[in-house]
């Protein structure tokens, strides 16, 4: 249970009220989800063959090419505080060229504990961030998607009585909420080669207070591609490669011609999947955020029979101290 003075997260909450616009709000819409993502380095816009491509790339949807449905939980960086989780669920419906794809976000971040200016306690609450997403996605042809999605998200940091129990000047807020869109293109060059890029979180701002202008959410350019070099009757080779570029201020990063900045401040990604007689899978990556002090290696497997597939995801290496962090996978298709 953590514990938080009402003073100190008073300022933290007109902190955020008044921050600078480069600044970003709600990043757990930045969590990567999906085991079989991590696995490969986070990267995933450029794959776009299961439920997993709701949140990476809604121009995929329509190639998934069947019915799918996915959840997955993962116990949320417990080197850094032990009571967090993270899910994710996701769902296609495939129709011939168009499907539709609806997803939903839940972090918990623990449970709370609140005391007053004298050091008195005056409850518990328990904070968490959530999101729901509906998309809607055709083909152009056969070689082109693309795609919309509209989200809703809902930020809770702290309840209004816990406010007004201290005299810090505030007494509505503590949570948040904000509507986005986000836009998917993927091409398939053939069978082998695949491209995906996508607009993401692109909505209106987020605030915590009753004044303030509040804070802009993570709107994010998302690209990539996949390539299959190796590929039999009983096996085969998936390499993909991502980058993710969080557009918050990238005009001013531009025109101070800070592109050392920008590409260091680029989430990169690249992975690899073995897939053995349809049934088994391998996977390992590498994951580079050089601003943001994460690098190093992710791995994954899945077992699946028939409809059925099991995934681990594993990128516990990419944090400077030391965790665990396994995303595990449930996907169902039809």
């Amino acid at each position: 249970m953590r514990r938080y003075s009402l003073i100190i997260l008073g300022i933290f909450l007109s902190l955020k009220a008044f921050c600078g616009t480069n600044q970003a709000a709600a990043i757990f819409l930045m969590i990567y989800p999906g085991a079989r993502a991590v696995g490969m380095g986070c990267s995933f816009v450029g794959v776009c063959d299961d439920a997993e491509a709701t949140y990476y790339n809604d121009g995929g949807i329509p190639f998934v090419g069947h019915n799918d449905v996915q959840f997955m939980y993962v116990k949320w960086l417990p080197g850094l505080w032990h009571d967090m989780y993270y899910t994710f669920l996701s769902a296609i419906k495939y129709d011939e060229d168009r499907a539709i794809g609806i997803h939903f976000i839940y972090l918990n971040t623990g449970l709370t504990e609140g005391y007053d200016e004298e050091g008195n306690p005056i409850g518990t609450w328990t904070t968490f961030d959530f999101a729901v997403k509906l998309s809607y996605a055709m083909r152009l042809s056969e070689d082109v998607g693309i795609g919309a999605g509209a989200k809703f998200i809902y930020s809770f940091l702290c309840p209004e009585w816990a406010l007004k129990a201290v005299n810090i000047g505030l007494t509505q807020g503590g949570t948040g909420t904000a509507a986005a869109l986000d836009f998917g293109l993927f091409y398939k060059f053939n069978e082998y080669f695949k491209y995906g890029i996508a607009l993401q979180n692109v909505g209106s701002k987020i605030k915590y207070t009753e004044s303030g202008e509040g804070d802009p959410l993570p709107t994010a350019l998302r690209m990539g591609f996949s390539v299959i070099p190796l590929k039999s009757e009983y096996y085969s080779l998936l390499w993909t490669v991502e980058f993710v570029k969080v557009v918050i201020g990238f005009l001013d990063e531009i025109k101070n011609r800070e592109y050392k900045y920008i590409w260091d401040d680029t989430w990169k990604g690249m992975g690899f999947e073995l897939n053995l007689l349809g049934m088994f899978a391998a996977r390992a990556g590498y994951f580079w955020d050089t601003e943001g002090a994460r690098e190093g290696w992710t791995w994954g497997a899945s077992v699946g029979y028939k409809s059925l597939r099991i995934d681990i995801g594993v990128d516990a290496a990419i944090y400077s101290f030391k965790t665990t962090n396994y995303r595990l996978a449930l996907n169902y298709s039809w």
